[in-house]
């Protein structure tokens, strides 16, 4: 375990505050996950709407790659089961707090044994930022549109419209 969590420890200043983010997005999404889905599927945005298939710019690929990256590595470290849902659900507040819009899937498939299994991937522009490796066995059911905050830097253009 102390080796898993000097993977963590032993990044720079930047990292390691994204890495403190991801753990506090990630424990309190375990909590919302926790109550009805009535009460939080509003957060999630547009029903039934998707974002655009933005193309971002290396620079905006990199930060959104990283918000990526710090969900599904703190997700390894969490004392608590840090799957799909919770993960899709850190991520897009992650990314709406840097002005990136978002489109959240949840989708269903049967097992081998004809049972229900549920999923949930993230999507921003045309990177799927977690759950996005899984997309291909599911059928998504709903879709949820999430306009980022407004970006700070005038030389990007966000997409205003859900489409």
């Amino acid at each position: 375990m102390l080796r898993k969590c000097s993977t963590l420890i032993f990044h720079s200043n930047g990292m390691r505050l994204l890495y403190a983010e991801a753990f506090a997005e990630l424990a309190i999404a375990k909590v919302i996950k926790h109550r009805p889905f009535s009460q939080w599927q509003k957060k999630l945005g547009v029903p039934q709407a998707e974002t655009l298939l933005s193309v971002y710019d290396a620079e905006e690929r990199d930060k959104i790659r990283r918000v990526s990256g710090a969900v599904q590595t703190v997700a390894k470290y969490t004392f608590w089961e840090s799957m799909c849902l919770v993960q899709a659900l850190a991520a897009s507040n992650m990314l709406k707090r840097r002005g990136y819009p978002s489109t959240f899937y949840l989708a269903t498939a049967r097992n081998e044994d004809g049972n229900l299994e549920a999923h949930a991937w993230l999507r921003s522009g045309t990177i799927f930022v977690t759950g996005g490796e899984l997309r291909s066995q599911f059928t998504p059911a709903v879709t949820y549109a999430l306009e980022g905050e407004q970006r700070r830097s005038s030389n990007v253009s966000s997409p205003k419209c859900i489409g």
